[in-house]
């Protein structure tokens, strides 16, 4: 992954970088929060040429900052660092931002 990233992103994010992976699942609306309300995760390359890029619509930043802090788990967290993928920790990123 920390190849993947650097191959494509390393001029708009270089390193560290954190990434996270999820299952998909966690982006569709509970029924009480919005019955009507869909998703879509849509291939599109980025400019960069990545061709793994996904765009995800039908939702708001709002929206996805609740999804980010309901789900996501420090545990399932990695950190790009000199290529290799290390889990997260906020020691090991202030120590790699400093």
């Amino acid at each position: 992954m920390c190849e993947h990233i650097d191959s494509y992103y390393s001029h708009r994010f270089p390193e560290p970088v954190v990434y996270w992976t999820f299952d998909p699942a966690i982006l569709q609306p509970r029924v009480e929060d919005d019955p009507t309300w869909e998703v879509h995760v849509l291939e599109t390359p980025s400019d960069t040429g990545d061709p793994c890029h996904r765009n995800i619509h039908g939702f708001s930043n709002n929206r996805a900052n609740k999804i980010f802090k309901r789900h996501a788990d420090v545990d399932e967290m990695m950190i790009c660092a000199g290529g290799v993928a290390e889990p997260f920790s906020w020691d090991r990123i202030r120590e790699l931002v400093a």
